[in-house]
């Protein structure tokens, strides 16, 4: 099983890198098996927060990596992991392309509730406004 071929030799986890470790592991093993393999792989830590996660925010992440990994050992493939109307879904890529983009109004209600929330700074060049918005009423 996954536990006897991969996690074999695993004497000190201490400050281990997982993602990049796990990359390794799986990369070497299909390498052994002379199959073609290719991992894009982000490192988390490049990742932009404003704000460390809170105790929601990291049960939350945990819950949809843990759902991306089952899905991936079972073989499932081109989708999104995601919480929709409280449960865990598998979305196919596929469906989630053909819906319509959604813009955020940088001049709305929920993107002000956003910067207000993380505490995130504003980027826009000193003087700098937008231009008035013609759709809203």
């Amino acid at each position: 099983g996954c536990s006897t071929s991969l996690f074999k030799d695993l004497d000190d986890a201490e400050g281990l890198d997982v993602g990049t470790w796990l990359r390794d592991q799986v990369l070497a093993r299909f390498k052994q098996k002379q199959k073609p393999l290719t991992i894009k792989y982000i490192d988390p830590t490049y990742t932009v927060r404003s704000e460390k996660a809170d105790a929601l925010d990291a049960v939350y992440g945990s819950t949809l990596a843990e759902h991306a990994v089952h899905g991936a050992m079972a073989g499932i493939t081109g989708v999104l992991v995601a919480k929709v109307n409280e449960r865990n879904v598998y979305m196919p890529l596929q469906v989630l392309s053909k819906m319509p983009r959604r813009n955020v109004d940088l001049q709305g209600r929920w993107f002000a509730r956003m910067l207000f929330t993380t505490g995130q700074p504003s980027f826009e060049p000193e003087g700098f406004s937008y231009p008035p918005n013609e759709d809203r009423s």
